[in-house]
């Protein structure tokens, strides 16, 4: 679906197939940007979200939960049982890192800059070098399903997931800090503009 007065009203795109269960959506500007979905599926539209191309060459059934462009150029795609590929030329084609990643249920992917990635399971995985490397960072949290991760920047961040819980970093992941979101039953997605102003939506049809 798509807004174009700030959410005030919305409207619906078909992607008009059998096999498109879309799990994450990213936008580039206003006429580019990318869904990926089950069967490793990636689906890219240059005119507003009107058409929709599929990208074949992504050789994995597994599905993709959880796509981010830093840039026009720069993307990154994550999803089950460690699955995890790159793109560096736009989406024409795509990198495996699947097997250098810590093998996990990956729910969401944020980028900070071209080479620094956050990607999200039950665990949250820190790249620095475009996904040659991979750090984990300790959540000081009794709670371990998590389903989406925003960054603004190296240092401050937010994870949600279910039981409307909602946790944040400022100092890269080194400690985390509880926050509290009334009505929430299950927090799937987190969107900051900067460190006051963000959204949280969920199951519960709350944004």
């Amino acid at each position: 679906i798509i807004s174009s007065n700030g959410g005030d009203t919305w409207g619906s795109f078909s992607l008009n197939a059998v096999d498109a269960d879309l799990r994450s959506i990213k936008m580039i500007d206003l006429n580019t940007g990318y869904a990926v979905g089950s069967s490793g599926s990636v689906w890219k539209t240059t005119n507003g979200g009107f058409d929709w191309t599929k990208y074949s060459g992504t050789t994995t059934e597994q599905a993709f939960n959880g796509v981010d462009f830093y840039n026009a150029q720069y993307g990154f795609t994550a999803g089950n049982n460690g699955e995890a590929w790159k793109t560096t030329d736009g989406g024409n084609t795509w990198t495996s890192l699947t097997g250098i990643i810590p093998n996990d249920y990956f729910n969401s992917v944020d980028m900070v800059s071209p080479t620094t990635v956050f990607v999200l399971g039950y665990a949250i995985y820190k790249t620095t070098d475009g996904g040659f490397n991979w750090t984990k960072i300790t959540l000081n949290s009794n709670y371990s399903f998590w389903w989406s991760v925003d960054f603004i920047d190296n240092n401050t961040g937010w994870i949600g997931g279910l039981h409307n819980k909602l946790i944040k970093t400022t100092n890269g992941g080194k400690s985390w800090t509880e926050l509290s979101v009334p009505g929430l039953l299950e927090i799937r997605s987190i969107k900051f503009l900067d460190a006051n102003t963000g959204w949280v939506c969920g199951r519960t049809k709350w944004i």
